[in-house]
């Protein structure tokens, strides 16, 4: 699952960011990028009623833009955020937990004219623990690595489920 938050704020000196009285953009997107992290957390430790073990960090924040003057917080910024692969259910949580907090955001609170925050899931991607076994690329796998069932294993990383069929 792949996240892209564009947010949108006020440009502000860097003493309103340090005493917590700032709307500009960098703030508020880490705030909602921590906020993904939690809620990434609590369905992996089973706080929506399912549970699923991890085994390596769930959710990376790789790239982080913002425009930056000096004495001065951000009026733009995106995030690109990369989470692990998660089951289906876990991701219509996470996103509608998202979009729910996005309500009371302090951003948005202060009902800014310029504030505003996007969140785009741009690479949807079927899992690999859905695999379809009459798949013909699916089944020509399974008969090159001898192994004729299927293993479904949701929450895990590629490397652990390459090093579970005998690959690594």
């Amino acid at each position: 699952m792949f996240w892209k938050l564009h947010c949108k704020g006020e440009s502000q000196n860097w003493l309103y960011v340090r005493a917590k009285e700032s709307c500009n953009a960098f703030d508020n997107g880490i705030e909602l990028d921590v906020k993904i992290c939690e809620v990434v957390e609590d369905s992996s430790n089973g706080g929506n009623g399912f549970f699923f073990d991890f085994s390596s960090t769930t959710t990376l924040t790789n790239v982080i833009h913002g425009e930056h003057n000096y004495e001065s917080g951000p009026c733009r910024s995106r995030f690109n955020s990369k989470s692990r692969n998660l089951p289906q259910m876990a991701q219509g949580n996470i996103e509608k937990h998202t979009h729910d907090n996005l309500a009371s955001q302090r951003l948005l609170k202060r009902k800014q004219s310029n504030a505003d925050i996007t969140i785009e899931n741009p690479a949807a991607v079927a899992l690999l623990y859905k695999a379809y076994e009459k798949n013909p690329f699916t089944a020509l796998l399974l008969v090159l690595i001898g192994d004729r069932g299927m293993h479904k294993r949701g929450g895990r990383t590629e490397v652990d489920q390459y090093a579970a069929i005998g690959f690594v």
